[in-house]
């Protein structure tokens, strides 16, 4: 077993006799209030798009409507925490804990995992992505990151998780001159000598990173050869979002 429910299931014969201390109840009851009172500001500070909770979503996404959401769903779960110590305020302090707790979850493992899903994932790049690049077309990787592939609904390649940057650019240079339809996803934060940015396309941030989609259009005439011709390509890897 986990070692927090072994403690639990352990604990809980020689504890069950005990009556709590006659501060315990008081003591939940403000950490209740606490909460839910803090839930409630971060929720209200999240609408009116406060700098900090900014500059913190902006690791993740550039759509200031995610973090309105974001806002409402903290909103909602400090109203169940403060709701609930009021309409139970007669019954024993863990007993009302236990039921927001319990609302709360319910709350956020469905609605709060919808509006978290953007955030966390980068589909939203690649939904980006995927209005430029035909049905039957290929989206590339340098520096690839694992979750891209799952979320991909375009035969995905890239180019080793082993290989330096300067190999995976010589490497998709030879791939997207071999391949029809190919783009290419990078973050902007790279420097590239065998493709050119001024042209690329934007399409959103995900982890951290503001992504580019480069096109046949930005390759160079010219790039070194790889020491190795690397790559390998997964086909239509998000069939399952469908």
């Amino acid at each position: 077993l986990p070692a927090l429910p072994a403690l639990a299931l352990s604990l809980a014969p020689a504890l069950s006799g005990q009556n709590p201390a006659r501060w315990f109840g008081a003591v939940i009851s403000v950490l209740h209030l606490l909460l839910g009172a803090a839930l409630i500001i971060l929720g209200v500070l999240a609408w009116n798009d406060h700098p900090r909770l900014v500059e913190k979503v902006a690791d993740y996404t550039q759509d200031p409507a995610r973090l309105h959401e974001a806002g409402t769903l903290l909103f909602t779960l400090g109203f169940i925490w403060v709701a609930s110590l009021m309409a139970f305020w007669r019954c024993r302090a863990l007993g009302r804990w236990f039921i927001a707790l319990m609302v709360s979850w319910l709350v956020f493992t469905t609605w709060g995992y919808r509006i978290l899903e953007p955030l966390r994932t980068p589909r939203n790049v690649l939904a980006a992505a995927e209005q430029f690049v035909p049905a039957g077309g290929q989206i590339g990787m340098i520096d690839f990151r694992e979750q891209f592939i799952l979320f991909s609904k375009r035969d995905f390649t890239h180019f080793s998780f082993f290989s330096s940057l300067e190999q995976e650019d010589r490497n998709a240079w030879v791939w997207m001159k071999k391949t029809p339809d190919s783009y290419l996803i990078v973050a902007d934060r790279h420097a590239l000598s065998c493709f050119t940015t001024d042209g690329a396309k934007s399409i959103g941030t995900a982890h951290r990173d503001t992504y580019v989609l480069l096109s046949d259009q930005d390759m160079t005439d010219s790039c070194e050869p790889p020491d190795k011709v690397t790559r390998f390509t997964t086909e239509n890897p998000g069939k399952w979002l469908d």
